[in-house]
């Protein structure tokens, strides 16, 4: 492309760049502000998506540092004896307050379980 090619697409770009600006800042909705500013809104979310994709192009985006990978833990759960639940299924208590029943693994606080701190 000329420079004047280059030149008059910048100064389009800036005057859609301070339209959308001024639109997101109206309080309107876009079709509102677009029907009160006689624009398309086609030309409109046109104009937005190439300004966008600019933006995203010119733009260096930071590139996520990768973790290492850490080893999953497990943590062995000791079972106590099972107890009949609710509907004839076993509950199977396990340490720390959890608890294991039919397809279910539950928690249960000391205050549910009817403890209550002095």
């Amino acid at each position: 492309m000329d420079q004047v090619t280059l030149a008059k697409n910048q100064v389009r770009a800036d005057s859609w760049r301070s339209l959308i600006r001024e639109c997101q800042q109206s309080g309107l909705t876009v079709v509102q502000w677009c029907q009160t500013n006689n624009i398309n809104t086609k030309t409109y979310y046109y104009w937005l998506r190439k300004l966008r994709t600019q933006a995203l192009a010119e733009k260096e985006l930071p590139v996520p540092l990768e973790h290492p990978e850490q080893p999953v833990a497990f943590k062995q759960l000791e079972v106590k004896s099972p107890v009949t639940g609710n509907h004839g299924e076993l509950d199977y208590p396990l340490q720390s307050g959890l608890s294991f029943s039919g397809n279910r693994l539950s928690s249960e606080t000391a205050s549910e379980k009817g403890y209550h701190p002095l």
